[in-house]
């Protein structure tokens, strides 16, 4: 192999540097520009009033009549731009009638390119509240990856910011929560669902959290594996009771991590599953109307709970 002339040589060595210079810099800009595209990315949600468009992505079935629904959003890096206690309306039509249903996604925040709902599908005949089942939750089992549905939003009265803060819709802070009690009934465990995962994606969030979680059976409860982890390794942080009408066997319930109760809800139930009544104590409700209107809010009150620090979903 023949020499270069040093001369010559010392200009490629130069070159070679600064070749991989520009090179370096090219993937820091790279690196640069992706961290400042992923900080700007805009929520979808920009106006409440206004339909936006998006697409079915995916569907995973989480208990014989329970889905979760994954929606994309039309961009990669966007985010839905819902926040922690908020609800999104969804709509679509069958026939001329028109469906409109609100929902609360289940996904985190700052989930880029999709978001997530769980659905609870009522089909005929399943149920003596809707004996032609449920239209919407039909229209939404129904519905194949690439299909559209109209979203609309977000609503909602108060917001979680994180580490025991709320924020009502009028502006008002409410007193820092130390403790917070969720009483949630079979799908109406949606946006506690919302508000755990934000929690424990935070390890500065030190708030306790008493659950109380209302279904028929064990199989009815939504997300139950997840519910069973976040008591198993969240002691400290987390307890929940499981209020059955039809309870699991004996030998079973020794080996859970959380509690069970048999139905129907009570007053004394709550009273001893969920935070004594405090400045730093909220309780958070969900579920069927006549639930919470005749049994929850009487019975909260009855305890002693302040109404003003019982936020209803």
């Amino acid at each position: 192999m023949f020499a270069l002339p040093e001369q010559f040589a010392l200009l490629h060595n130069q070159a070679l540097l600064l070749f991989a210079a520009g090179v370096g810099l090219m993937v820091l800009y790279a690196r640069r520009s992706d961290r400042l595209a992923k900080a700007a990315a805009v929520p979808l949600l920009l106006d409440v009033n206004h339909d936006y468009t998006v697409h079915l992505k995916e569907r995973v079935q989480v208990t014989h009549n329970t889905l979760l629904l994954r929606f994309q959003l039309p961009k990669e890096n966007q985010v839905l731009g819902c926040a922690v206690g908020q609800h999104v309306y969804l709509w679509t039509r069958r026939g001329e009638r028109l469906l409109v249903r609100p929902y609360t996604p289940v996904s985190l925040r700052d989930q880029r390119g999709s978001f997530d709902i769980i659905v609870k599908v009522y089909r005929p005949g399943t149920s003596s509240s809707f004996p032609a089942g449920g239209a919407m939750s039909q229209v939404l089992d129904s519905l194949k990856p690439g299909d559209p549905i109209q979203v609309q939003g977000p609503k909602g009265n108060f917001e979680y910011v994180g580490r025991g803060r709320f924020v009502m819709e009028s502006g008002t802070v409410l007193c820092l929560a130390s403790h917070i009690g969720l009483v949630a009934a079979g799908s109406g465990v949606t946006p506690m669902l919302q508000l755990l995962r934000h929690k424990f994606a935070d390890p500065n969030d030190v708030t306790r959290i008493f659950m109380v979680n209302v279904n028929h059976s064990e199989k009815d409860i939504i997300m139950h594996k997840e519910l069973k982890e976040y008591a198993k390794h969240q002691q400290r942080m987390f307890r929940l009771c499981n209020v059955l009408t039809e309870m699991p066997v004996r030998n079973v319930l020794k080996k859970m991590h959380e509690d069970y109760v048999e139905g129907p809800l009570t007053q004394t139930i709550l009273e001893e599953y969920l935070p004594p009544p405090s400045s730093y104590s909220i309780i958070l409700v969900c579920g069927p109307p006549r639930m919470v209107s005749e049994l929850c809010q009487p019975a909260l009150r009855n305890i002693g709970h302040d109404r003003l620090r019982v936020l209803i979903y």
